[in-house]
């Protein structure tokens, strides 16, 4: 289990609740976990949950029943395996060392938020595990291979999504 997997339960554990609530992958791309904590829980106590998601640095968004939770992310967290580093994963990890992307501030919002994207989608897969990631990975390789032939750098994501 990743690390932020662990601290969304350890949160979740610590609000009241009429049942255990779930904590799933999003369905929704442009977030990562998802918990039907409204479901199992007073609104005081969802509310409570979701300021201390934001003083960890989560996003949390209630939608359609659920608590939607993001955190952006360039490196993976601890306890992430990635899938095997072959095939389309070979493939973005080799175009992420030949072709460097930006860090730091002079990487800009734009790239920070499409290695977010890029992380997420990757995290996710990697959860999923079987041919989701090698999915995601083909996905990433594509979109990566068109922003280079248009001359647009990479997101500034860390090799360890793709080395283990």
């Amino acid at each position: 289990m990743n690390a932020l997997r662990a601290q969304l339960l350890h949160l979740l554990s610590g609000t009241a609740c009429s049942r255990p609530p779930a904590l799933r992958r999003s369905l929704r791309d442009s977030f990562l976990y998802a918990t039907d904590l409204p479901a199992a829980a007073d609104r005081e106590g969802v509310a409570a949950f979701q300021a201390a998601c934001r003083e960890l640095g989560w996003t949390a968004e209630e939608w359609d029943g659920w608590v939607e939770l993001d955190r952006p992310m360039s490196e993976p967290p601890e306890g992430w395996e990635p899938g095997p580093a072959d095939g389309e994963a070979g493939c973005c990890l080799s175009l992420l060392k030949r072709h460097r992307p930006a860090t730091g501030c002079a990487a800009g919002q734009d790239a920070q938020r499409d290695a977010a994207d890029s992380a997420r989608k990757l995290l996710k897969a990697g959860e999923k595990g079987g041919k989701a990631w090698e999915e995601a990975c083909a996905e990433l390789h594509r979109d990566w291979a068109l922003r280079l032939r248009l001359g647009r750098p990479l997101p500034p994501l860390s090799f360890r999504f793709f080395e283990g």
